[in-house]
């Protein structure tokens, strides 16, 4: 059978599934039985002639999905994922009908970090056989893994930075990616940017109940008054962990049971933390060396400073902004390299999100009337009016160059 004929004959038609493709579909259960794949791939190891190719670059005539899409699609055991790229290496650079390659549809699926990184590593030893279609970079010094990031579907215009978010897929993913291709944190899934998302937008919008919930906690915890007659704060906000998200203090469990789960919240507040540093860091990292300093200092500012800090055309939401804020108070005094106070980065037009009206959660039901009315009335603000109820003075604060926000 291995000489032409027999497990290897009748598969030239380009419209009959070969044997490798049929497998795949097989399901026990809810997922794929891999033990016939595996032993068909070792099969065509010893096959003549690139049988192997043939099998492997075969798509489907309707969708345009080849095995290692469909593979992709079932959280397949990384070995699979090595051994296809082996026989043909340049399957990772297939894409479907609507643009998927297969590292879109592993973070679409929670394919795992083995085999998102074994994809990674295949595109990094092999180049793209065309140009990128449907890439949203097209500079020819972006090759490899970090060229396979940029490919956008045709449907959403995702990168598969995009579908990792939205599947919600581990930290662990998110680095990957993000150390492939750390541009993939400030890209819209839009060429307009007004009507699209970033990946931090996707992520933000799929917690939007449980953000606004914090919100509410948090505010009800803190109160109306600023962060200026706190002492001893200004020495812990440099020490303070600002990935990690607090609980809101002096708030009942039981109010908060029913807006958020304080672990799931974590674990997006941990994301949005990595993709916020990423899309700050990734703003000076193109220029030459002089600014290499002011990158290495983005990495270590606060949270706060660096979410201001990301491009008008990729902003941070500001229901974030927002979180941030809540978690984080003493953050509206810190400080950037060049003295500036998250006031300072508004005024500059650093946070395109600043001005916009964010509706704040609504306060609990009550009997009361002239309660309900106030909080009625007051269900809106916005970024720049919470920098000042919480820190007003910082209005008369002068930056390096000894300005002021309201003259920048």
């Amino acid at each position: 059978s291995l000489a032409g004929g027999g497990a290897f004959a009748g598969r030239d038609d380009p419209k009959v599934e070969p044997e490798l493709y049929r497998l795949v579909q097989v399901r026990r259960g809810r997922s794929v039985d891999w033990t016939p794949v595996r032993d068909r791939l070792h099969l065509l190891k010893w096959a003549r002639g690139d049988q192997a190719r043939r099998e492997l670059s075969w798509s489907n005539p309707l969708t345009g999905v080849t095995f290692l899409h469909v593979a992709c699609c079932w959280r397949p055991p990384p070995d699979v994922v090595r051994l296809c790229l082996r026989l043909h290496p340049r399957c990772v650079w297939g894409t479907s009908r609507n643009g998927s390659t297969a590292l879109h549809l592993a973070c679409s699926n929670d394919a795992g970090t083995e085999v998102i990184g074994a994809l990674l590593e295949a595109a990094d030893k092999n180049e793209a056989p065309h140009p990128p279609r449907g890439s949203s970079k097209r500079e020819s010094g972006i090759e490899g893994g970090a060229l396979l990031c940029t490919y956008r579907n045709h449907d959403r215009g995702w990168t598969p930075l995009h579908c990792a978010c939205a599947s919600e897929a581990p930290i662990s993913v998110l680095r990957l990616l993000l150390n492939a291709y750390p541009d993939a944190a400030i890209t819209n899934d839009r060429d307009v940017p007004a009507l699209g998302k970033t990946p931090l937008g996707i992520l933000a919008a799929k917690y939007d109940f449980p953000i606004q919930g914090y919100i509410w906690a948090a505010r009800e915890a803190m109160g109306q008054e600023g962060v200026e007659e706190e002492e001893g704060k200004e020495a812990e906000m440099k020490e303070e962990e600002d990935d990690i998200l607090p609980w809101p203090e002096g708030t009942p469990n039981v109010r908060c049971q029913n807006f958020f789960s304080c672990a799931s919240l974590q674990h997006f507040y941990s994301r949005a933390s990595l993709l916020i540093r990423a899309a700050a860091t990734d703003i000076t990292s193109p220029h030459p060396e002089p600014y290499n300093n002011a990158a290495e200092e983005k990495k270590r500012a606060p949270m706060l400073q660096a979410a201001l800090s990301l491009p008008s055309h990729a902003p941070c939401p500001p229901e974030i902004l927002m979180m941030i804020l809540c978690a984080h108070p003493h953050q509206v005094k810190s400080k950037d390299s060049g003295g500036n106070l998250p006031l300072h980065k508004v005024a500059m037009g650093g946070a395109a999100t600043a001005l916009a009206p964010l509706p704040l959660p609504q306060a609990p039901r009550t009997s009361n009337g002239a309660a309900a009315a106030a909080a009625a009335a007051t269900t809106t603000t916005t970024i720049l009016e919470e920098l000042l109820r919480l820190h007003p003075i910082g209005a008369f604060g002068e930056n390096g160059r000894g300005m002021l926000p309201l003259q920048i």
